[in-house]
């Protein structure tokens, strides 16, 4: 008798082949797919046990029963670990152990909220340079979207990118968060000016015709179209630089008898390029003494 049961427990099949599931980390109310293998060197038929012990449960609850099915498909909402049983049978009802997974089962996450509005260092910007356009943090985001004008230029988990705009003018930028079930409102506008080379100088003046050697006249001049903050000037005398200024107004020493040459040229900040110059001429006169 002791022999006959000694056999009959090495008849057991051994343990399932595999034991899978489509997905180890679910949100509640998501399904996973449970597959398992037929034992290796098994023979005959061959049935299986699915059980499942639920979070915080110390009982496993049977769900299938002498299958011969090798899948289940499972929709899980309790929030916490899953734990899934299974074992093959043969058809003496005599049974391998247990093989085991286990899948975790989160909360839901919901849509992020509204963006937050893009910042950068400055607004005015040169074109043809690469600068980083960021924006904060959004709880539940796991990527956003960056709109240049209506248009969609990045989609990423970063919250920064670089930017290059060639053409001058104004861009506005918003962000959008968003996971994976869904996305937020579109955050506020944050406007950029894209700026190239300034323009001639407008109405360049000379507060007198004619000036004795060595003494000086005033010069100004009105902002170029096309000047952004930072703009500065270069003043030259006769074609030589004589000095920069970031005012439009220079008190200019006559040099020489005469016509005397001023031009003024204007260039925008960060190399982004210089205008075409501006001239006037003033006569320079000896100082005569009175006979």
């Amino acid at each position: 008798m002791l022999l006959q049961i000694r056999l009959a427990l090495a008849a057991a099949p051994n343990k399932v082949g595999y034991f899978t599931a489509s997905s180890y980390n679910l949100y509640s109310g998501e399904s996973t797919l449970l597959r398992w293998g037929q034992p290796l060197g098994s023979t005959g038929t061959i049935y299986y046990n699915l059980s499942v012990k639920k979070p915080n449960k110390a009982k496993k609850i049977l769900k299938l029963r002498n299958t011969q099915s090798q899948s289940f498909n499972r929709t899980l909402n309790t929030l916490g670990i899953h734990i899934f049983y299974v074992q093959a049978c043969n058809e003496a009802s005599e049974c391998s152990l247990e093989s085991i997974v286990k899948v975790m089962v989160k909360k839901r996450k919901s849509p992020p909220k509204i963006g937050q509005t893009p910042k950068f260092k400055n607004s005015n910007q040169p074109i043809n340079k690469h600068f980083r356009i960021s924006w904060p943090s959004v709880e539940n985001a796991s990527y956003y979207l960056l709109y240049e004008n209506e248009k969609q230029i990045y989609r990423g988990s970063n919250q920064f990118t670089d930017i290059n705009s060639q053409v001058v003018g104004y861009r506005h930028y918003t962000v959008v968060a968003c996971n994976n079930i869904g996305c937020g409102g579109r955050s506020g506008s944050a406007s950029v000016y894209y700026y190239g080379a300034a323009n001639e100088v407008e109405n360049l003046r000379s507060s007198l015709a004619s000036q004795q050697l060595n003494e000086y006249v005033a010069l100004t001049w009105s902002i170029p179209e096309g000047a952004v903050t930072g703009v500065i000037y270069h003043i030259f005398i006769n074609e030589s630089l004589e000095n920069t200024t970031n005012i439009t107004r220079y008190n200019a020493k006559v040099k020489k008898n005469g016509p005397n040459i001023y031009q003024v040229i204007a260039c925008n900040p960060n190399s982004a390029g210089c205008g075409k110059g501006k001239s006037i001429s003033v006569l320079g006169v000896d100082l005569i003494t009175p006979f």
